[in-house]
């Protein structure tokens, strides 16, 4: 073999373990490559998996009205169904809510039509059944709903989450009723009965006690304004 005929080979071999190298390097990038998107994939999926997790104990309903087809789709929960996968026309969704909140139910998603509010909060009764042939069902809902834009700026989707409150607003119903009928017996009791506060101020006393101390008004500020520890018709009262 000549100098020029081990020159080539020499030269080969160098190309040849270059092209070797930079396909184990390739190789070797494209494995840790693919070894990182399925480490981030199986992250994404357990994130994913806590947050719907932390939607589902929440019970929260995500939904969207797309402001082109003027429909409401769910992205997460069913508030809107069973229509919510082929979307549910707003006429109809505004046909469930309770007829003494469909004033504010338009003002509120009219504010988000015309670019108005970007933001805001609506409390709402919603019919949950969706057969019109039986009574209402009426939940009480909570929304929160932000505005979202395309890359022109111009107000594509109202993001919408709900919360169904009926439970609370039951108990809080039940309370305010109860509070009523204690109410009605405290005011028409045949006994005399007042409320002072710790520093002897009046806070309420019912219809017989205004009678036994001749009110002139329901709110007579001569005793309103009096502490009872400085009154000498009270000397056993002390603080």
């Amino acid at each position: 073999m000549n100098i020029a005929e081990y020159s080539s080979s020499t030269f080969f071999s160098y190309i040849l373990m270059t092209v070797v190298l930079i396909v184990l390097l390739a190789l070797i990038i494209n494995y840790l490559v693919k070894l990182r998107v399925a480490k981030s994939t199986e992250r994404y999926t357990r994130i994913n998996s806590v947050l719907k997790q932390s939607l589902d104990m929440g019970e929260l309903t995500i939904a969207y009205l797309n402001l082109q087809d003027n429909k409401f789709y769910n992205f997460h929960g069913d508030h809107l169904s069973p229509e919510g996968e082929k979307g549910l026309s707003f006429e109809y969704a505004r046909s469930l809510v309770h007829p003494e909140d469909v004033e504010a139910y338009d003002r509120f998603i009219n504010s988000f039509r015309s670019g108005e509010k970007k933001e805001d909060t609506l409390e709402y009764r919603y019919n949950t059944v969706y057969d019109v042939s039986k009574a209402p069902v009426w939940h009480h809902i909570t929304a929160h709903a932000i505005l979202e834009y395309d890359e022109a700026g111009k107000p594509t989707n109202v993001i919408l989450t709900m919360t169904d409150q009926t439970d609370e607003a039951r108990v809080r119903q039940m309370g305010d009723d109860m509070s009523e009928k204690y109410q009605q017996l405290f005011e028409n009791s045949i006994i005399g009965i007042s409320f002072y506060n710790a520093e002897g101020y009046l806070i309420d006393c019912n219809k017989m006690m205004r009678e036994i101390c001749n009110f002139e008004s329901r709110y007579d500020s001569a005793f309103f304004d009096s502490c009872i520890y400085d009154l000498a018709s009270y000397p056993g009262v002390t603080r």
